[in-house]
């Protein structure tokens, strides 16, 4: 559960959606694949952390920055290009680490850290070379919620925190050498995103409506003024702008059904919106998706490349330097191509290939030379193991809307029916992808078919698409999943006795409304974080959240002060349709979440439980939104596997109950 799709759970579940099948990749039901069941791996090995991830060079191109694995552990490294010698930055254990960059001085990181998943974030600097973390941000109770950085101040990092008032973000300026903070703005209320220069000067913000909807604001004659403005529906944040703030670039859907990159010259008069580069579609579908992402110029904001994905991600040059060398790239290699991190002078870079079964595959690259070197693989550990492929099929609901899904089945590829695990991703404000998931791949070794579905609501696909979530928690977004299992049940491909719903956040919600709303369909339900009662959820949101309310959650989900809402509401928590739910349900929390508290997995429990159903209950201490830590990770995974074999049928690896025992409630 979030505010905004930037917000997204520690644990990446899956989609699911719709109807009847309009087209499906013939390797997903392939009779030629082996028809002996595969190895039963063992968990460890199939949810062990990947080697190598999230490569950065520093901005002069000298130095590498990775998670890398030494000894067993994924480390926080740095790594020698040439050799690939790892050195971990710290000496001991790493802290917790969440968004991290390298610092313009190219000798250390700066990187946001909290508690046990609490998400009160401080911000850290540590010397690579020294390895001793220093809190820039040590105030008790106050949360950083992002950090800047510029090429033109190498010493300084300008922070949003909530130091003046929990329920607002200001801007602060730091200094990396002696920790002396000045401040720089102060939020007035509705500022849901402050915009920097590359020169760390403030050039304007984004603010929200209370009656949804908003505007963007620059800095006109030394005072920030509306430039641009949106309604309830429409979305638009701004991802950079040039060095003198005079021109801001927009992902905006306004006055189109999907985001583009939009620039805005504030020196016209008034400021005139022009679309630098959107989907051009592809051949053959009938999407045209969303910009998912852009890279700039650091030093002075100039758009280098587009990023749009409907299956694999698409780069476009934008930057006509870039569009050889990019062509190149795409060629050297098969599976999806990712700029993984540049230096400063757009040379040097790190790229990757991935595809649905395996971990990315990382390579240096120097543009000009067009030297590709091989750098690290994400995983090592897999080398000829079996692996179940994915097809991405696309499903029709039954008021007709088009569904993008993911269909996974065993890796024998048997056409018989098999027990199915529908996969509900979170958010809702997130979506699924054609990618490597390592709890697809666990689930389908185990024998089951798995279904991930981008239901109306998920991000990626339009603007019309995701404000189809409008007050459809629990209704139309339900069914587009009870839909889905019915048409992977018609195809043949579903066992309807041996059905379950899995989820974290958003799909665990959809996996408790599952059983509640229909008892007879799902054979048992797995549910990670999910919010029981959407007045409670929504009331118990941090302060911080406060701005994004009136902009995502009154208008899509309710209003709890409205009693219409409040209602409305409760008559979509499933902590008021207990008494329907008749199949066994697992259930887990993190006990630091600040986003779906505690209380919401313990009153569904203690409901349940009263009305003599069945549920287990498992609490990790250490954990927030979602499972960070791989030993939780691993005992959650047990007791999920256990529990499916027990009410599907599936393969496991036995696991000792004794090993939860101190997390089981």
């Amino acid at each position: 559960m979030h505010p905004e799709s930037r917000r997204s759970a520690s644990i990446r579940w899956a989609a699911l959606g719709a109807i009847a099948i309009v087209a499906c990749s013939p390797r997903a039901l392939d009779p030629s694949l082996p028809a002996a069941p595969p190895r039963l791996l063992s968990r460890a090995e199939i949810l062990a952390p990947p080697d190598f991830v999230e490569p950065k060079l520093s901005p002069d191109g000298s130095r590498l920055l990775a998670f890398a694995r030494v000894a067993g552990d994924l480390r926080l490294c740095t790594v020698d290009a040439a050799s690939g010698t790892r050195k971990p930055v710290f000496a001991e254990s790493d802290p917790a680490i969440g968004k991290i960059d390298w610092a313009y001085d190219c000798k250390s990181v700066v990187f946001l850290s909290d508690q046990q998943g609490d998400e009160n974030f401080h911000l850290l600097a540590v010397d690579v070379d020294q390895g001793v973390a220093r809190d820039l941000t040590p105030i008790e109770g106050v949360k950083v919620d992002d950090f800047f950085l510029s090429p033109h101040h190498p010493g300084r990092v300008v922070v949003a925190w909530n130091a003046r008032n929990p329920e607002q973000m200001d801007l602060a300026s730091i200094d990396l050498g002696s920790g002396a903070r000045e401040s720089l703005a102060a939020n007035p209320g509705d500022v849901t995103q402050w915009v920097l220069t590359p020169e760390l000067a403030v050039a304007g913000c984004v603010a929200a409506r209370p009656g949804g909807g908003g505007s963007v604001r620059a800095m006109r004659d030394g005072a920030i003024r509306e430039v641009f403005e949106f309604a309830l529906g429409d979305d638009v944040t701004v991802v950079d702008t040039d060095r003198a703030g005079t021109r801001f670039y927009l992902r905006s859907n306004v006055g189109s059904d999907t985001h583009a990159l939009v620039e805005l010259d504030l020196t016209a008069d008034p400021p005139t919106p022009r679309v630098r580069c959107e989907d051009p579609g592809e051949a053959g579908s009938p999407w045209r998706v969303d910009l998912e992402s852009a890279g700039f110029d650091r030093t002075n904001g100039t758009p280098l490349f587009a990023e749009f994905r409907r299956d694999r991600l698409r780069t476009i040059a934008l930057d006509p330097t870039l569009v050889a060398d990019l062509e190149f790239l795409a060629s050297a290699h098969s599976g999806e191509l990712r700029i993984e991190a540049r230096d400063l002078a757009n040379q040097h870079f790190v790229v990757s290939y991935s595809d649905d079964t395996a971990f990315p595959r990382y390579f240096s690259f120097t543009a000009g030379t067009r030297d590709l070197r091989f750098l690290a693989d994400g995983s090592s550990r897999g080398e000829g193991r079996p692996h179940s492929r994915t097809s991405s099929l696309e499903l029709v609901a039954r008021d007709g809307l088009a569904l993008p899904a993911y269909l996974t089945l065993p890796h024998d590829g048997r056409t018989e029916i098999v027990p199915l695990v529908l996969l509900v991703h979170g958010g809702p404000w997130a979506r699924d992808e054609f990618r490597y998931d390592p709890w697809v791949q666990l689930l389908a070794n185990r024998g089951y078919a798995v279904l991930r579905v981008n239901f109306r609501g998920s991000v990626g696909f339009g603007k019309a698409f995701a404000n189809r979530a409008r007050k459809a928690f629990g209704r139309e977004m339900q069914t587009d999943l009870l839909d889905a299992v019915n048409a992977m049940i018609e195809r043949g491909i579903a066992d309807p006795k041996r059905i379950a719903i899995m989820g974290a956040s958003y799909g665990g919600y959809a996996t408790l409304m599952g059983l509640a709303t229909s008892p007879d369909l799902f054979a048992c339900g797995v549910d990670l974080v999910g919010p029981s009662n959407l007045v409670t959820l929504v009331e118990s949101f941090p302060a911080d959240w406060k701005p994004f309310l009136a902009r995502r959650w009154y208008p899509f989900v309710g209003d709890p002060s409205d009693p219409a809402d409040r209602a409305d509401m409760e008559s979509r928590s499933p902590l008021f349709r207990v008494d329907a739910i008749r199949a066994p349900l697992l259930i887990a929390q993190g006990a630091n979440d600040p986003r779906v508290k505690q209380a919401e997995s313990d009153r569904m429990v203690e409901a349940l439980r009263r009305a003599g159903k069945s549920v287990e209950y498992y609490v990790f201490p250490d954990e927030g939104h979602g499972l960070g830590n791989p030993a939780n990770m691993l005992l959650f995974a047990g007791a999920v596997e256990n529990f499916l074999a027990q009410h599907l049928g599936g393969r496991c690896e036995p696991q000792d109950p004794a090993t939860t025992a101190s997390i089981k409630r």
